[in-house]
């Protein structure tokens, strides 16, 4: 709080301290709005994870739908018999319903993914065996052994 002197005129000083207040305080309250200003508008980072969606086994799961939203094709066969080898498949994405439905995007050889169900053929000697958050596991018959395991590629850091 500032005290007038009696004399009721104020001095150099005390102008020059007034300006050099208010300037401080100006300047604050500026970067005050800047702050808040630039900490609303930058994108606040999401965490996504792509390793899964479980639904109750109580729920239907509708897997055209499921297919079309992993981006597949209307021809979405499997495709001709190939020799077994772990690295032509790719593994884009797994959808589980509770442990025993579920399915997988899979692509072979740079083609585009497709969607296969769980314990479905992929090729000849080659069937969708388990699901797995972030994992599909292929094997030369439905109920197994395990004979290749797939996994889906890190999540690229924003």
């Amino acid at each position: 709080m500032m005290t007038v002197s009696s004399s009721g005129r104020q001095t150099s000083a005390d102008l020059w301290r007034v300006r050099a207040v208010t300037l401080v305080l100006a300047a604050l309250a500026a970067a005050s709005v800047v702050f808040w200003g630039l900490k609303i508008a930058s994108p606040t980072p999401v965490q996504v994870s792509a390793a899964a969606l479980t639904i109750s086994e109580a729920e239907g799961v509708d897997w055209t739908a499921s297919a079309r939203a992993l981006g597949a094709t209307k021809n979405s066969e499997a495709p001709a018999a190939r020799a077994l080898n772990a690295q032509r498949w790719v593994l884009t994405g797994v959808v589980r319903a509770g442990t025993s439905e579920g399915m997988a995007l899979i692509a072979a050889e740079g083609q585009a993914a497709k969607p296969y169900r769980l314990k479905s053929r992929l090729e000849e000697g080659l069937f969708l065996v388990a699901l797995e958050p972030r994992l599909a596991h292929l094997g030369p018959t439905p109920e197994g052994p395990v004979s290749i395991s797939l996994t889906l590629p890190k999540l690229r850091e924003p």
